[in-house]
């Protein structure tokens, strides 16, 4: 999120991924780095493969398969989701680095309990330059309850 202009400092890494047999590629793929592969872990309101690294002191989230379930609706982040299907990329330094794009974040911070101030920093920060296409079809994608999708929709209209 940082690399998409929201002020924040992060503290760790999280690297989002389709799958478990993904999340325990990327482990291999880490090899010394890993001091937890990725396992099942379902905590409300969320389940994924998880598992955990550490290079050079920083800490790296491998998240495989997320979902998350609540009243609102539910967010599935496996490998045919719209996030995998559209790919979307964000230049940083000499690189070209997969991203989640601010809609989607969005979304999946407004079904996290205690998120609202992230909710709505992500929002401030896409008014006005909204990808209402990629929004609408994420939101058609995932079962998310229309208060909940009026809710989302509500916080990116313009102040007059």
């Amino acid at each position: 999120m940082a690399l998409q202009g929201l002020e924040i400092s992060p503290r760790d890494v999280d690297l989002l991924l389709p799958s478990g047999d993904a999340a325990h590629l990327m482990a291999e793929t880490l090899g010394e780095f890993v001091e937890s592969p990725p396992h099942w872990r379902a905590s409300e309101p969320f389940g994924s493969y998880y598992g955990h690294c550490r290079i050079e002191g920083v800490e790296i989230d491998l998240v495989g398969e997320l979902v998350i379930e609540t009243p609102q609706g539910s967010v599935e982040l496996g490998a045919d989701s719209l996030l995998w299907r559209r790919g979307y990329s964000l230049p940083f330094q000499k690189w070209t680095v997969p991203s989640i794009p601010l809609e989607i974040q969005l979304v999946t911070y407004y079904l996290m309990p205690k998120r609202e101030e992230r909710v709505n920093q992500i929002a401030s920060l896409l008014k006005g330059r909204v990808d209402l296409e990629l929004l609408d079809e994420f939101l058609a994608e995932q079962a998310i309850t229309p208060p909940a999708t009026a809710g989302i929709r509500s916080l990116l209209r313009k102040e007059k």
